[in-house]
């Protein structure tokens, strides 16, 4: 899209929520999967996000975080934008503009006490969840956990062609990654209830690809963003999301109490906090496979879209945290 083409779907959601035309567009930082700009208005400013959409990718983004911020909205969260409008032609939509800057790994720890009053907030009885979908990969058993992480590495098995080190990427994969992950399963699947549904009272509405990463902070105040993979999952999932994330990772020693109190805030029992420590390697290296996935042709076009560009120094850094990513693995292995 042109930048007049952006600007004039901005003014028609302006218009669509009662707000003065945007009289420019800045794009913002940080968005990996979409095009997300500040629009200017004269009433102060707001955020426009407009959504990747591929033929060979059913999911659709725009969906999920709007119906996950229409309910937290009417749960009346404030840790949150506030959804205004959308375009689902242009896959677009408005948000409130949320102050903030994205907080750093060492101040993580004073902050995940907001992180869980968040989801629990969220999920405050009464649980009306007729009409939302699920997330994004969502698993409602120790099998389906298993089996998405399957899918992942058997996805780096069609690395790009024209990826830089792609020789690097397929070594690392085959050596590295599949052996480790094949030990990772088999502890995981160490019982005889992996196909097991978790009750219906244990099902949450997640905001999934949950963490800091997905955070800005104003002085004590945390917002929350990024909602597109959102919807109904297991806890467990987002518990261990939050702690195997590789850009702002919370720290591995407060694992144990933010399952805990998270897992008893929602009311469950010790069955759903065991499913989380059982759980935890799992993403740690389903997380190793997701920062592989500007490697495959489908994500990297979804990267170019948008404004990241691939290039080899890029991608060095990326297969050197994936290493990384496997060594504290196979050090969790060892515990």
């Amino acid at each position: 899209m042109t930048d007049n083409e952006l600007l004039t779907i901005a003014a028609g959601l302006a218009h669509q929520a009662g707000a003065p035309a945007p009289s420019a567009l800045t794009p913002l930082k940080g968005g990996r999967n979409n095009r997300v700009f500040r629009t200017h208005h004269a009433d102060g400013p707001r955020v426009m996000k407009v959504y990747h959409r591929d033929p060979l990718d059913a999911r659709n983004r725009l969906n999920h975080e709007w119906a996950f911020l229409v309910y937290a909205a009417r749960k009346g969260v404030v840790a949150v934008p506030r959804p205004l409008a959308r375009d689902d032609l242009a896959g677009a939509a408005l948000y409130s503009f949320a102050p903030g800057a994205r907080i750093g790994a060492e101040s993580i720890g004073a902050h995940l006490g907001k992180a869980i009053a968040f989801v629990l907030e969220v999920n405050a009885r009464p649980r009306r969840f007729e009409g939302l979908s699920e997330a994004s990969e969502a698993c409602f058993s120790l099998g389906e956990h298993l089996t998405s992480v399957d899918r992942r590495i058997a996805r780096l098995n069609g690395i790009d062609a024209d990826a830089p080190l792609r020789a690097e990427v397929e070594a690392l994969v085959s050596k590295q990654l599949q052996p480790i992950w094949s030990r990772v399963r088999a502890r995981a699947a160490a019982s005889s209830d992996i196909e097991s549904r978790i009750p219906s009272r244990a099902v949450i509405l997640s905001p999934s690809d949950f963490g800091f990463h997905n955070a800005l902070i104003d002085g004590d105040r945390v917002t929350f963003i990024d909602f597109e993979y959102a919807g109904l999952d297991d806890p467990a999932k987002l518990v261990c999301d939050t702690f195997a994330q590789p850009d702002v990772p919370a720290p591995v020693g407060a694992f144990e109490p933010f399952a805990t109190e998270l897992i008893q805030g929602l009311g469950l029992d010790d069955k759903d906090l065991e499913r989380c420590f059982r759980l935890r390697d799992v993403y740690q290296a389903k997380w190793a496979c997701i920062m592989l996935n500007e490697f495959l042709p489908m994500d990297a076009r979804r990267r170019a879209a948008a404004g990241h560009t691939r290039t080899p120094e890029g991608c060095a850094r990326q297969i050197a945290r994936v290493v990384a990513k496997l060594k504290a693995i196979e050090t969790l292995l060892e515990t």
